[in-house]
């Protein structure tokens, strides 16, 4: 008697338990619906090359006009298309750059000997940069204030 109930048997059709039905999707494809073929790959990176994402999601559309951005983006990711994150500043950078700094180097050398750009320089001494402890953020706050400028080669107030 236990395994009827167990099982259900017992109880009219309309009582047991059924497995939810699935739809079918409605609107674009998600995950895996996105059949890429070495067609659309090259005409992803061609469009890319000539002007990134807008280009080559306008491409694309042409050819599979449900496909979202984050899907097209996802494949120029895994085609190597796209620039890859910045990578965290540790404490070393942190004093490595405040020693150029002080040493009065110039914003491309400093960015050349850190293997960074310039414009990662010059944010990481305006204190944007939110993994910097907060003494070195007041400390990176009074080096935008002074030396900042006369890296820029502007007149300090």
């Amino acid at each position: 008697m236990e395994e009827d109930a167990a099982t259900g048997a017992g109880k009219p059709l309309h009582r047991q338990q059924r497995p939810p039905q699935k739809r079918p999707k409605v609107g674009k494809p998600r995950g895996q619906a996105c059949h890429w073929t070495s067609e659309l790959d090259e005409l992803l990176r061609t469009a890319w090359s000539h002007g990134g994402l807008r280009a080559a999601r306008r491409a694309i559309r042409q050819q599979q006009p449900t496909w979202s951005r984050s899907s097209i983006k996802k494949r120029a990711a895994a085609l190597a298309l796209t620039r890859p994150k910045a990578r965290p500043w540790s404490i070393e950078d942190v004093n490595k750059l405040l020693m150029s700094i002080d040493s009065n180097a110039s914003l491309e050398l400093i960015a050349k000997r850190l293997n960074r750009t310039v414009a990662a320089i010059r944010c990481s001494v305006l204190g944007s940069e939110e993994g910097v402890a907060d003494k070195r953020r007041s400390h990176h706050r009074q080096l935008a204030v002074h030396v900042l400028p006369q890296l820029c080669g502007e007149d300090t107030v």
